[in-house]
């Protein structure tokens, strides 16, 4: 089986955080004279850097099985389908900016990805929207900053990893969504491109509802 190779032009807005840690140095002339007392196990504990913690204490809604179609790019051979969301996963404190306005929502949805094995192309998050039902505004995934999927980890809810061309993977990504309806929207977006032996891949958006399983 022969790969081809595409080659592809993306527009388009990438946000991320990055936390700076900082630091602080003491010359030479300014030490002390006496060696320090070496600190005991616990004060070292507590010395630590702390694992990021939700800016809230509110409870998320736990894991919430969902229906929604899978999602087959035509084209590419890429499928994606969500089974499972979390609603309302708190903010972490490197998201003081959405967890202040007060019509976000923190959405996190499992899904289950296969990259295609005709071009050489792969799957991750960022490829994959979610939207209020019927909305004409997506928002791309939060999970794309090692604080969110830190605190994603923690919570029990590992972040999709990059899925290679010809090979699955499943995990959860994490947005952040603008008055959100009980019914959310997963959109897949295909890019426009070109293989290296002239075959046009056109731009085409793909949806699906997830739809909450009755109790």
């Amino acid at each position: 089986m022969s790969i081809k190779h595409i080659f592809t032009t993306v527009v388009g807005i990438t946000v991320v955080t990055v936390a700076l840690a900082g630091c602080s140095s003491q010359s030479a002339d300014s030490a002390p004279s006496k060696a320090a007392a070496k600190p005991s196990q616990s004060q070292a504990a507590e010395q630590q850097t702390p694992t990021p913690t939700p800016t809230s204490e509110a409870a998320a809604s736990g894991v919430v099985d969902v229906t929604s179609d899978k999602i087959t790019d035509d084209q590419m051979g890429h499928t994606v389908q969500a089974d499972k969301v979390v609603r309302n996963f708190p903010w972490t404190s490197a998201q003081s900016g959405l967890a202040d306005r007060d019509d976000n929502e923190q959405v996190l949805v499992h899904v289950a990805v296969t990259a295609g094995d005709k071009y050489y192309s792969t799957m991750d998050c960022l490829a994959i929207r979610v939207q209020a039902h019927g909305s004409t505004e997506s928002y791309t995934s939060q999970g794309t900053t090692s604080v969110v999927e830190d605190a994603m980890k923690a919570a029990g809810y590992p972040a999709l990893t990059k899925v290679e061309q010809g090979q699955s993977g499943e995990g959860w990504c994490a947005y952040s969504v603008t008055d959100p309806s009980d019914v959310l929207d997963l959109e897949y977006q295909r890019n426009a491109a070109a293989s290296n032996d002239g075959t046009q891949i056109t731009a085409k958006d793909f949806y699906a509802e997830m739809t909450p399983v009755a109790s």
